[in-house]
């Protein structure tokens, strides 16, 4: 998704690149831990918000945590989004046929026109 993001510099103004943690996925609900868990994943948006910026894009990471699909809709709202562009994987594809992905429930469901851009083909 980011070599595509690359390839659209020239049209976007500004990307907010978000990362939201799954409740799910924290050993507790302890402030601290909360506070832990979103530094290294914040850590790890600002080495990509880097990338992007030397290529002349200005970008903002934020971390969020909850369920992907309402948090990604606050955000949207929140920065005012013109459009909301989510990665999608083949990894899951079958379970997702069966279950949906969160890529595309925020597609069906936002008010935001969405892009989704799927993962590369792994061989």
């Amino acid at each position: 998704m980011v070599e595509y993001i690359k390839g659209m510099k020239n049209v976007i103004g500004e990307i907010h690149v978000i990362h939201v943690i799954k409740d799910s996925v924290l050993k507790s609900p302890d402030s601290h831990e909360v506070q832990k868990v979103r530094k290294a994943e914040r850590k790890k948006l600002d080495a990509l918000c880097d990338e992007l910026e030397d290529l002349g894009i200005k970008t903002r990471s934020h971390v969020y945590v909850g369920d992907p699909q309402k948090e990604i809709e606050k955000a949207a709202r929140e920065y005012q989004a013109s459009i909301i562009i989510l990665g999608s994987s083949d990894k899951a594809a079958l379970l997702e046929r069966w279950t949906g992905s969160i890529s595309k429930n925020i597609a069906d469901d936002s008010i935001f026109p969405c892009l989704i851009v799927p993962g590369k083909k792994e061989n």
